[in-house]
C-alpha cells in the first residue's frame, strides 16, 4: 500500500495523520510535489490525497482510494471497479476553532448543503 499526497499542504498531512491512526505508519508515502508516483511492482493499494494525487496514472492492477474535499461529485463505479472514494472531514474541534478565530462573535451556525455526496 502507498498513500499519494498532491502536495506538503497542511490539509493533506492531517488527513494522512488521520489515515495512519488507522493503518499504522508503516505506509510507503509519495508526494507529487517532490515526485511523480512510481510505485514498486508489489504495490495493490494506492490511497490518494487530492486532486492531483487523483488525476495522476496509475497501473491497472492497483485499486485507488480516492480521498477528496467534502462536495466533490464522485460518480459511482461498476460492481467490478477497484476504487472508493471517501470524504475528507476535518475534526469538529479544528473547524469550530478555525470559525471562531475568523469570526469570534459568532454564537450559532447554520449550514445550508445540497451537495448528493454528503449523503445522509
Amino acid at each position: 500500500m502507498v498513500a499519494v499526497l498532491s502536495s506538503e499542504s497542511e490539509h493533506y498531512r492531517q488527513a494522512l495523520d488521520g489515515f495512519y491512526d488507522s493503518m499504522g505508519r508503516t505506509v510507503q508515502v509519495v508526494t507529487l510535489a517532490k515526485a511523480a508516483p512510481k510505485l514498486d511492482a508489489g504495490v495493490s493499494v494506492a490511497v490518494l490525497f487530492g486532486a492531483k494525487a487523483a488525476l495522476a496514472e496509475y497501473p491497472p492492477h492497483i485499486a485507488k482510494v480516492y480521498c477528496m474535499a467534502p462536495g466533490i461529485p464522485w460518480k459511482e463505479a461498476d460492481a467490478n471497479s477497484t476504487s472508493a472514494f471517501v470524504q475528507m472531514m476535518p475534526r469538529p474541534q479544528a473547524l469550530l476553532s478555525k470559525l471562531k478565530e475568523i469570526q469570534p462573535g459568532m454564537r450559532s451556525l447554520a449550514v445550508l448543503w445540497t451537495s448528493p455526496s454528503m449523503g445522509a
